[in-house]
């Protein structure tokens, strides 16, 4: 995998300014950028048929918008476990509340144990669900079907099968991940001290570097499918 090459190959197409340009306009408007996800899988599916140019033309917008959504409702249900856990930390306040006055330090310390339990066991699984997702991205871009995403079994052999390039292409994104969110953090940091103009700017630049990240997870594991001979069918809206 040429892991440097999907932090700048969207910027090699001669109608990158156009295609990049829209979907980071996309991406600022809420519910039609479900679409930006549909088209990080149509861009996925390119790189992984070695499509040249990679980016796909905004012509499909609408099976992008409905492929995004149903990759966001997937996404959803995979987190329902993590947002119980986000829940049940409630229980410890209400111990406070109903704990009686001479109870109060056991209560407090029983509070603790509870709060960290759940912090630790919401930690662990955030863990498993950014290391199995994008295994459940592939299975659903490679067969289109909404069940695919559940197929486990399938899911986790997959992984076990082809860990060491999995595991790269996930570190690799992690770390990009990582980075992107500190450097934001930074610049952040700087335009907040321009009254309401620099938080409108963070907005928007916050958004466009969402969607180049979009991209860049597309084309990482668009090559990972490639190399491993993932089943996936290229974008019809190719120019």
């Amino acid at each position: 995998m040429d892991i440097g090459k999907s932090l700048t190959y969207m910027f090699e197409d001669e109608k990158w300014a156009n295609k990049v340009v829209v979907g980071a306009v996309v991406n600022m408007v809420p519910l039609l950028n479900f679409a930006s996800a549909g088209y990080m899988l149509a861009t996925l599916r390119n790189v992984a048929n070695d499509v040249i140019p990679p980016l796909p033309t905004w012509d499909d917008f609408g099976d992008y918008f409905i492929k995004g959504l149903v990759l966001f409702m997937i996404g959803l249900i995979y987190a329902l476990p993590l947002l119980l856990l986000a829940c049940c930390p409630m229980s410890a306040t209400f111990l406070l509340a109903f704990s009686e006055t001479g109870e109060m330090a056991v209560t407090e310390a029983l509070s603790i144990a509870i709060l960290g339990l759940f912090a630790l066991l919401a930690l662990l699984y955030t863990l498993a669900y950014t290391f199995v997702m994008p295994a459940v991205m592939l299975h659903y871009a490679s067969a289109e079907d909404f069940s695919a995403a559940f197929r486990l079994g399938k899911i986790f052999a997959f992984i076990r099968d082809n860990v060491n390039s999995y595991l790269k292409a996930w570190l690799y994104v992690l770390v990009v991940g990582i980075v992107v969110g500190i450097g934001e953090f930074m610049v952040g940091a700087i335009l907040g001290w321009i009254p309401i103009c620099g938080w409108i700017i963070f907005w928007i630049i916050g958004l466009g570097v969402a969607f180049w990240t979009y991209l860049v997870v597309a084309h990482v594991y668009g090559q990972f499918a490639r190399e491993v001979q993932l089943p996936l069918r290229p974008a019809s809206a190719i120019a």
